[in-house]
């Protein structure tokens, strides 16, 4: 059963996640993304960490994601010059996943700069601070600073307006009916999310639970609530609809933005 994050004594969210906790049935997967970036980037490696219910033992199958940082020792520049490149080998890896590993529902790695997470971008190290393990390297969640629940820690509600402009782009052309739920599954995930991002404050609890991001939020905006459950739903039982994604993004995808720039 899904809880918030456990708090110290000063307030800051600890990380829940341990190597220990990682169930033996995803270790598999785990080992086939840390080979093939091994493989591919060599030295450039610098830590590999798995993310989310994986990362704390939490993970069900046919249910829950198979969420993966891959940190590289790379420019930032550098890196997003070959951005398409990586892109398209990253999406091969996530679909061998998603076929060798039919219980894992979506497979999603990310490659991180460095210089992204101690430099350039906010936000970027708050996953690997509380919610990632490292399984390769040198894991460097102590240098990045604790987080407490509030502003510092919205990160989806950060992302929102570039995320659901570039999203909505997305399912006008989208064809493919699979490729339109996976967009689905995501789009949700990020807008319960985003819904318990506005409350947090208030709340001074962290989860990225979707049910319980549900909840969080439908107490503080019950006249909204109708709304977000249908996204809960969908982050559930994601549907080939493009139409409906861009209504829902049109709906109370536009709603979170107008309310968080109040």
């Amino acid at each position: 059963m899904a809880k918030y994050y456990k708090l110290n004594k000063n307030g800051y969210v600890l990380n829940n996640g341990s190597p220990k906790k990682i169930q033996k049935k995803w270790i598999g997967a785990i080992d086939v993304v840390k080979d093939a970036c091994l493989t591919r980037y060599g030295k450039k490696v610098s830590a590999i960490y798995v993310v989310g219910s994986v990362a704390s033992g939490t993970a069900v199958d046919y249910k829950s994601d198979l969420d993966m940082d891959i940190v590289l020792n790379i420019p930032k520049d550098k890196l997003y010059k070959r951005y398409r490149e990586n892109s398209k080998w990253l999406n091969k890896l996530n679909h061998k996943i998603k076929k060798q590993f039919p219980f894992i529902t979506y497979a999603d790695s990310t490659l991180l700069s460095l210089d992204d997470i101690f430099k350039n971008k906010p936000f970027v190290g708050n996953t690997i601070k509380v919610e990632s393990v490292c399984i390769y390297g040198k894991d460097i969640s102590s240098k990045i600073a604790n987080l407490k629940p509030g502003p510092g820690m919205q990160v989806s509600l950060h992302i929102l307006p570039r995320y659901l402009k570039t999203t909505r782009m997305r399912f006008l052309h989208l064809k493919d009916k699979e490729m339109i739920k996976k967009h689905c599954h995501w789009m949700t995930r990020v807008l319960l999310r985003a819904g318990f991002d506005l409350v947090m404050p208030k709340l001074k609890k962290f989860t990225k639970d979707p049910l319980m991001s549900y909840r969080a939020f439908a107490k503080y905006y019950p006249d909204k609530a109708k709304e977000m459950k249908e996204v809960l739903n969908l982050s559930l039982k994601p549907k080939a609809n493009a139409k409906l994604m861009i209504k829902v993004i049109d709906g109370i995808g536009k709603w979170l933005i107008l309310k968080s720039q109040l």
